[in-house]
């Protein structure tokens, strides 16, 4: 899904039309997610974590990089947010078969789509970017890297706050678009003259 949604997109990557760094980035921490799904379940823990760790050291690099070269784009910005959604959902999927969590945090991984499929027909002006959902994915990351690293009790609080938080932030999003959709007009009846 990924390669064929990429090579479709060629030419518009960035403003030059080149892949460029940004977006190479953003490849490797998608590569990552795809080394998550391939470990083996004994070399799961602590590998699904660092895995993770690194993923989320790289989160923010491929923004920074796009924009001091002034190659931003909206294809790198949606790569960017498709390949956080995509970690989200394998590292929740990895540590709810670990039994680090509850199956609940399978509803944290499968927001971002499920957030997708309930708007897709509600027309809305864009949402502003808040930083409350950046720092709910940032908790999120933080709290599932630790429980995946080490399996520890205050860990699995993190993770948990992190889910909880997550959740708000798309009720608060959904929320939001639904207050802010476009009201089609009825067209008017006058009856027959």
């Amino acid at each position: 899904m990924f390669g064929s949604w990429i090579w479709s997109a060629r030419g518009t990557w960035t403003p030059r039309g080149r892949f460029g760094a940004a977006n190479g980035v953003t490849a490797i921490r998608l590569a990552l997610v795809f080394a998550m799904m391939a470990l083996p379940f004994h070399l799961r823990q602590p590998w699904a974590g660092l895995l993770l760790m690194a993923f989320f050291a790289l989160d923010g690099l491929d923004g920074k990089l796009a924009r001091r070269s002034g190659l931003s784009s909206e294809f790198g910005a949606e790569f960017d947010m498709e390949t956080d959604a995509f970690m989200t959902a394998v590292a929740s999927l990895v540590a709810v078969d670990l039994g680090c969590v509850g199956r609940w945090m399978l509803l944290v991984g499968g927001m971002r789509y499920l957030f997708v499929v309930l708007t897709y027909r509600v027309r809305s002006e864009p949402e502003p970017r808040r930083s409350t959902a950046r720092w709910a994915f940032s908790l999120l990351m933080v709290g599932l890297t630790a429980i995946l690293t080490v399996d520890w009790i205050v860990f699995e609080w993190a993770a948990v706050l992190g889910g909880w938080v997550v959740l708000l932030s798309f009720g608060r999003s959904f929320a939001w678009v639904v207050s802010h959709r476009e009201h089609r007009l009825r067209p008017v009846n006058h009856g027959r003259s």
